[in-house]
């Protein structure tokens, strides 16, 4: 595998991805005083109160009314900002890092939060209906953040991106090849591997709708018509 370390699109020296940075602050806040074990050890209490469950999400079944937890249908929302571990929160804002800044550029920051948020959503109901059974509780920012990495695809699939190939050579490709490949392997691993505790169809799903929401939007012809507008 390829793990993305920066890229060579560089936003304006001026420009602040403050949304961006919030998601990360956000979603480390979270684990490090809730999951961690640093402060509160409510790492499973938190994963069944605003994790999404799909089994309680499809009305299958329901959390005991002593526990406490958010309705269900808040659920696609709350499960973005939880994580399982240090490495599965790292391995997500790594990314989210490396790829947002130039999304929330692209789109403005009120709308790329909306399109973070709407497309973690779709891609944990869209898994909450694959896996309408499952009583485990579907938690991480890796559907959102696949949103983030299709819009990119879509707009910025020249870049060059700089990484450990196989986490350690390193080597600059190009996005398209990176988050190609990223998705290949995603798809793989949904149809054939035997770990399904790794939510491979949110991750597919998320490249999924950021690809399409970014071409709904016509942001390529904004992106464009932006580049064109700045001086030479």
């Amino acid at each position: 595998m390829f793990l993305p370390l920066s890229d060579d699109n560089r936003t304006h020296p001026n420009y602040r991805p403050y949304v961006t940075h919030g998601l990360v602050a956000a979603s480390v806040l979270v684990f490090f005083l809730f999951q961690s074990g640093a402060v509160f050890a409510l790492a499973a209490e938190m994963a069944v109160a605003y994790g999404l469950i799909p089994s309680v999400f499809m009305g299958r079944n329901v959390i005991a009314a002593d526990v406490f937890h958010v309705p269900a249908l808040v659920t696609p929302l709350t499960y973005l900002f939880l994580h399982g571990s240090w490495l599965h929160l790292v391995g997500n804002m790594l990314f989210l890092w490396v790829f947002g800044d130039n999304i929330e550029a692209d789109m403005g920051r009120w709308r790329y939060l909306a399109f973070y948020l709407a497309a973690g959503a779709a891609s944990g109901v869209v898994f909450a209906l694959f896996a309408a059974g499952s009583d485990a509780p579907l938690i991480g920012a890796s559907g959102a953040v696949s949103a983030v990495l299709g819009a990119y695809l879509v707009l910025h699939p020249n870049v060059k991106v700089f990484g450990l190939m196989l986490n350690i050579v390193p080597m600059r490709i190009p996005a398209l090849w990176f988050i190609g490949g990223w998705f290949v392997f995603q798809v793989g691993h949904a149809l054939f591997s035997a770990d399904q505790g790794v939510a491979w169809v949110a991750h597919i799903v998320g490249l999924v709708v950021g690809a399409l929401g970014v071409a709904a939007m016509k942001l390529p012809q904004i992106v464009r018509a932006r580049r064109q507008r700045r001086p030479r």
